[in-house]
């Protein structure tokens, strides 16, 4: 799995029980870091089963995960917005990372050295109505 290839991994396992589950999120926003790093932002509706605790009692129903993809070796981009639904598809070892994002309108490949993860960040999305946390 690729999280067992991602920088800060210990973050999954502290967090969530080393669980995260990228089905069905939306692409929030994607940009260049720096001349060789590229970071995806996606939103998660919901929370995973396992949570921090500091989280409880906030109402939260919603989180953001931040993923950079380090030292890149390929970039493909062709879209026409931000903020579609989207299964993405990543892959890594020791050697590389890949990140493939694909829809009817959309299409992103990026192949980079490595993935590192950013952070998450709970939310109170007002599109989905009252917290769950």
């Amino acid at each position: 799995m690729w999280l067992d290839y991602a920088f800060n991994k210990g973050k999954v396992d502290h967090m969530f029980g080393g669980a995260l589950d990228l089905d069905e999120v939306e692409l929030e926003r994607f940009g260049f870091n720096s001349t060789t790093s590229v970071s995806f932002t996606f939103v998660i509706k919901g929370l995973p089963e396992k949570y921090p605790e500091k989280w409880k009692n906030k109402g939260y129903n919603a989180m953001s995960i931040s993923l950079e993809f380090c030292e890149i070796e390929s970039l493909k981009v062709d879209v026409s917005g931000l903020g579609f639904q989207c299964s993405p598809k990543i892959d890594a070892s020791s050697e590389k990372a890949v990140i493939l994002i694909r829809g009817d309108k959309f299409s992103i490949v990026c192949e980079s050295a490595f993935i590192n993860i950013e952070g998450f960040t709970p939310y109170i999305d007002l599109r989905w109505g009252s917290g769950l946390a």
